[in-house]
């Protein structure tokens, strides 16, 4: 999976929850020419989607933990959630000039997905289960492409929160799995009238799985084998409404040894990096 992508998107899912729920504690209301009483902005039942922004800057960019760019860069996007229905559009931009394209975009992502969480109450069920799902179209500046299918499934009340996400690439039918475990701790409860912590302390560890498509894709080796092995902390700091700040470290490794051997050429067949990568960085979320 793309770190820099998890990480984002977890800000954007926070702070969109918090805009929403802004939103459905205050009327919808406009008042009407030639009229003293307010009249909603929506027809009555409905309401505004909540819509975030957010900028991450990161130390380098990993994939399925393969670093696909080295250097740090940055990526910008803009997210708006409406009744479970999520429509987001990203943007990768270089910071540093390792390709040729410091300040130039080199990657943009549309995104269009729903998330459902049955509550445990509500369905009687013994825990409650989030499953979430999009359909991603990747573009970049080369005129290449590809579309992606994600979905997702995990038991947020349990301590250790586990959860299984999937990758499947349409074109080349490539996928990739990823188990986690994880847990939050709330440091600061959240202020009166709010929902959202001011600050939470995550930490998780996450194993992936490839299939033999995108083993041989990413490292010429054509079976199914375990990936990289990504150990991850973060800070969700929430230091007024409807901005968050998140700080991340994280290591990953690749300890399947035919993997591993491979993975250290992954960056240039000519040279050898090792597959132990430790990269860190902060997102900045403000929902509107």
């Amino acid at each position: 999976m793309d770190y820099r992508k998890v990480m984002a998107g977890a800000s954007v899912c926070a702070l969109l929850a918090l805009g929403t729920g802004s939103a459905r504690a205050q009327e919808n209301v406009a008042i009407e020419p030639g009229s003293s009483e307010p009249a909603p902005l929506v027809e009555e039942g409905w309401e505004l989607p909540g819509i975030s922004v957010f900028a991450d800057f990161a130390s380098r960019r990993l994939s399925r933990g393969l670093p696909d760019n080295t250097d740090p860069v940055s990526t910008y996007g803009v997210a708006a959630e409406w009744y479970g229905f999520t429509f987001e559009v990203d943007w990768l931009i270089d910071l540093t000039d390792e390709r040729g394209t410091k300040g130039e975009y080199d990657e943009i992502d549309y995104i269009i997905g729903y998330g459902y969480t049955f509550d445990a109450d509500a369905w009687n069920l013994p825990t409650s289960i989030e499953v979430a799902a999009d359909w991603t179209y990747e573009y970049h500046p080369d005129d290449a492409f590809t579309h992606y299918i994600h979905a997702s499934v995990g038991l947020p009340d349990l301590w250790l929160a586990p959860a299984l996400s999937s990758e499947f690439e349409m074109r080349s039918e490539c996928r990739y799995f990823a188990l986690s475990v994880g847990h939050t701790w709330t440091l600061i409860d959240a202020r009166p009238d709010e929902d959202t912590p001011v600050l939470d302390f995550s930490i998780s560890i996450e194993q992936g799985l490839a299939n033999d498509r995108q083993n041989n894709a990413d490292l010429g080796k054509d079976f199914w084998a375990l990936r990289e092995t990504t150990f991850l902390a973060q800070l969700d700091w929430c230091p007024q409404k409807n901005l968050m700040i998140s700080p991340y470290i994280a290591y990953g490794d690749t300890y399947s040894g035919t993997i591993r051997s491979a993975a250290h050429y992954y960056t240039d067949p000519e040279e050898d990096h090792s597959p132990s990568q430790f990269f860190g960085g902060i997102t900045l979320t403000l929902s509107l």
